[in-house]
């Protein structure tokens, strides 16, 4: 068996104190014969891009470890930051200067990290970097999943709204 998942996060307002947040996945476990799809994702204000991105990305990884199968599990992302502190190991420096960056100051995201680097050090894991919104499409798919969570959650916004000024 092999598990396949594509990873994506997005902010509206990145940056600023009202940031609205999505992640998402979408993926395959391959089952020799048979293929099985599988998604997900969430909402999350007050937040970055790079934090949706690695929620993203850890949330997926918890789904595949439902199925308590070591099966290679091939994650695609579009962030560099992610990838790049897989493929550089960069939280091994990290960890051994007491969560400090090569930059001297405290790393962010420490609280995501610490529940990825886990998955990192298990040896079934391989990130793939993917150029986003590039016509990939396990990649546009996790993108989609991302839009419509940041969309059904700002029309619920509106209805509540609606709702509270007409009592």
């Amino acid at each position: 068996m092999i598990i396949k998942v594509w990873t994506d996060g997005g902010t509206r307002g990145n940056g600023t104190e009202n940031a609205l947040g999505a992640w998402g996945y979408w993926g395959v476990y391959d089952f020799n014969l048979a293929k099985m799809n599988f998604e997900g994702g969430g909402v999350v204000e007050s937040t970055t891009n790079q934090r949706m991105e690695l929620t993203a990305a850890l949330e997926a990884l918890k789904r595949t470890k439902i199925l308590n199968i070591e099966a290679p599990v091939f994650l695609y992302t579009d962030s560099a930051y992610l990838y790049n502190c897989w493929k550089q190991r960069w939280y091994s420096k990290w960890m051994s200067n007491g969560w400090i960056n090569s930059k001297e100051e405290p790393v962010s995201n420490k609280d995501l990290w610490e529940q990825l680097i886990p998955f990192f050090q298990l040896g079934f894991l391989t990130l793939k970097k993917v150029k986003g919104h590039s016509g990939n499409a396990g990649n546009e798919k996790a993108d989609k999943i991302v839009n419509k969570q940041m969309d059904m959650f700002l029309e619920k916004q509106k209805e509540k709204v609606d709702e509270d000024s007409c009592n």
